[in-house]
């Protein structure tokens, strides 16, 4: 009765008999309702060689008394080994430090492969705070490497509708991720252009990368585009990875149209000039696939594809024709 909570108060003791009160004792402190409050630390950095993994905690909730040193414990969690990591200060000299390494180097039970979570706790003069919350289950495995951009799947182009591919990632790609334990996933973020629109990234998609025996899910996704925006917009996609600790950082951006081929040329003729010349004419295609075209290309036979600008519809090339008739073709 009469204490305040979260109040530290300090106590002295004297014996008394017939001559008197004796000398003050030494001071005592007690801490009323006043343990520091901590939170759960979080993994911000791991890597695969030596099994290293990071903690970061945040300082604690000192509560009326100054709180000087930390306890950092990791658990092994299929075995419940565990590594007690003091860091130790004092009143005139409190540890202000909040991050710790573990590492194969200083613990033996630090494995790849196997997983670990950390909690903290606080130390004052007067009163020690009760463990913090378990972290999130950790990993010692590196942060997913930057993958090459996604890119269009040429095999089917429609307007307002975008088919994206990218490269399957691997192990290694993955920070050396346990392809089987099914948490490496492809992260795809896109927003239409231009940046007039005022639109943020969003993501489109999570796809896990693996199945059961760690067979490889097809790198690919398809994504209407219409009636969000016109079909003759334009899009960016990027593409990071995830693992079981977090993601990496995002590829390069592709942007492209979210229109279509252009339909083929009209009317193509071709006649033969002197010193073998071929001369093919032309008239624009029906369809731009909603979009200006960049050009035309023409060749004859099997020789290499030439370029030609968008305003010309007709070209003249060299060409020596075998005996017979020979093809040519343009394109948009």
């Amino acid at each position: 009765p009469g204490l305040t909570e979260d109040t530290v108060y300090r106590f002295w003791i004297r014996a008394v008999n017939e001559y008197g009160a004796g000398p003050l004792s030494e001071v005592a402190e007690i801490s009323v309702g006043a343990l520091p409050l901590v939170t759960a630390p979080t993994l911000v950095s791991a890597l695969y060689e030596n099994c290293t993994m990071t903690w970061e905690w945040s300082p604690a909730i000192e509560r009326g008394k100054l709180v000087h040193s930390y306890d950092l414990k990791v658990e092994r969690m299929n075995t419940s080994a565990e590594l007690l990591i003091p860091f130790d200060g004092n009143s005139s000299a409190p540890y202000r430090v909040s991050v710790a390494t573990v590492s194969s180097d200083t613990w033996t039970e630090a494995v790849p492969g196997e997983t670990y979570r950390a909690a903290v706790r606080a130390r004052s003069d007067v009163a020690t705070s009760e463990w913090s919350a378990w972290s999130a289950s950790s990993f010692c495995i590196s942060e997913p490497q930057v993958p090459n951009p996604p890119r269009r799947d040429s095999v089917e182009v429609k307007a307002g509708r975008v088919q994206l591919i990218w490269d399957v990632v691997t192990s290694e790609m993955a920070g050396n991720d346990d392809l089987d334990a099914l948490g490496v996933e492809y992260d795809i973020w896109g927003k239409p252009y231009p940046l007039s629109l005022e639109t943020q990234w969003r993501r489109l998609y999570q796809l896990p990368a693996y199945e059961a025996g760690a067979q490889a899910l097809s790198p690919s996704v398809a994504m209407d585009t219409f009636p969000e925006t016109p079909v003759t917009a334009t899009w960016g996609f990027k593409l990071r990875i995830a693992n079981r600790n977090g993601y990496g950082n995002f590829s390069q951006e592709l942007h492209l149209s979210t229109g279509q081929l252009a339909s083929a040329p009209l009317q193509l003729a071709a006649s033969v000039a002197g010193n073998g010349q071929i001369v093919l004419t032309w008239l624009a295609p029906i369809s731009d696939g909603y979009i200006p075209l960049t050009g035309y290309q023409a060749r004859c036979g099997s020789g290499p594809w030439e370029d030609v600008a968008n305003t010309k519809f007709t070209h003249e090339m060299l060409f020596s024709p075998p005996a017979g008739l020979v093809t040519c073709e343009v394109r948009a």
